[in-house]
């Protein structure tokens, strides 16, 4: 029998076994859902009741990602109070070449991208000189994002919100 693999919704690292949590980022791993056991969160494994809009346990968006709106909403800098949009694929920095220019000193011209992608919304930085930022942690790679995720970019700090 083949050791199942679980891939990793916060890092993406894929995990053998059967481990609880990611070994690169420590994040709880999905648990293997049987026919019998009903709908699953696909973020933490949780059983979730059909119909619900997010995961009771972690807040996760129980819908298709490609369902789920997207908006960045900037709490401090620059540009504090506004809120930009996030399509299938989206690019910030401090650069007008970007689908969402954002002003600050510590921002790169070309500092993140958004991507929607089938397991959800992912988030890479572009070589940034300060980096990104997600709930305290730099990124290192590109990293699957949740609704309710603070994300730090240059001198903006914002939030990330789901709306299914």
């Amino acid at each position: 029998m083949r050791a199942r693999h679980a891939v990793c919704s916060r890092c993406g690292a894929t995990n053998l076994g059967e481990q609880a949590w990611c070994l690169r980022c420590h994040a709880s791993l999905p648990t293997p859902a049987s026919a019998e056991s009903g709908p699953r969160c696909p973020r933490c494994g949780a059983p979730t009741r059909p119909g619900v809009r997010f995961c009771g346990q972690c807040g996760a968006p129980q819908v298709q990602p490609s369902a789920v709106r997207w908006t960045l909403a900037v709490r401090t800098g620059p540009q504090a109070g506004q809120a930009f949009a996030i399509g299938e694929r989206t690019q910030v920095g401090r650069s007008t070449e970007n689908d969402i220019c954002l002003q600050g000193t510590q921002l790169s011209r070309h500092h993140a991208l958004f991507e929607r992608t089938p397991a959800g919304l992912r988030l890479t930085d572009l070589g940034s000189t300060n980096g990104t930022w997600v709930n305290g942690q730099r990124i290192a790679g590109p990293m699957l994002l949740h609704g309710g995720d603070s994300i730090a970019l240059g001198d903006a700090q914002c939030t990330l919100r789901a709306d299914a």
